[in-house]
């Protein structure tokens, strides 16, 4: 179980109230700048998404399932069982979400992670804020739900953290050995690395019996390597 020390008491409400302030920023911050390079839409529609699934699985098996206390002090009702059912569930929505959004599913699995942990220490930390102004609820805006910020204190923390990692790994581009090029899969992962060149670089790919197919894909993208499968054979960009 998670403990809640004293220092909680040693720490302003109001001083912590402009923490959400700011990571509300971080949260527009996120949306604006990859809205401009066509991910907005993508990463902030899974973010909620996300969010939501794992209130969903963290409430339901919880309710349910629920032994072993989270953390008893802030939140009684958490337990370990619905802690780890919200992150499959949010794990898993990012992954469903991929084929929708014909998008590769593992960014959107590492921010479904994200979601599924991140999001619920937010709602601890809302909590702590809570107690500590000994208020039960932030806000009379959404009555019978604990307010404004208790429908938005997951989605902060998610966007923030969000922020951070995919403007460090986002801006580096992805290097991808595409096997079997020419199949329909092959095809779709092309299409997507042509809508986004500055993040997904095509630097080998792959045939089991089309062979003649890669030679236009390798000129497309620029393709240093090709592999035919079937001999297993690599060729250098004078063969291609």
């Amino acid at each position: 179980e998670i403990e809640v020390g004293d220092w909680s008491s040693d720490v302003c409400s109001s001083d912590l109230y402009s923490v959400w302030v700011d990571l509300c920023g971080f949260a527009v911050e996120f949306s604006h700048r990859h809205t401009i390079t066509n991910l907005g839409n993508v990463f902030l529609l899974t973010i909620f998404f996300c969010t939501w699934s794992c209130d969903v699985g963290a409430y339901l098996v919880g309710t349910r399932f629920g032994r072993t206390p989270f953390c008893r002090k802030v939140s009684p009702k958490k337990t370990w069982e619905g802690f780890w059912a919200g992150v499959c569930a949010s794990i898993l929505c990012g992954a469903a979400l991929a084929l929708p959004f014909e998008f590769p599913p593992m960014p959107l699995v590492l921010l479904g992670a994200i979601c599924g942990i991140a999001g619920q220490f937010g709602d601890l930390a809302e909590s702590v804020l809570k107690r500590e102004a000994n208020i039960k609820e932030s806000g009379k805006v959404i009555p019978g739900h604990g307010g404004f910020l208790d429908r938005f204190d997951s989605i902060l923390v998610n966007a923030t953290i969000a922020f951070f990692v995919f403007e460090v790994i986002g801006s580096m581009s992805i290097k991808i050995a595409l096997i079997g090029a020419t199949g329909s899969v092959g095809g779709a992962v092309l299409d997507i690395c042509a809508r986004f060149p500055d993040r997904f670089q095509i630097v080998a790919v792959a045939s089991h019996s089309n062979v003649e197919a890669l030679f236009p894909i390798a000129k497309r993208f620029g393709v240093r390597y090709k592999i035919e499968e079937h001999t297993s054979e690599l060729q250098s960009p004078t063969s291609i």
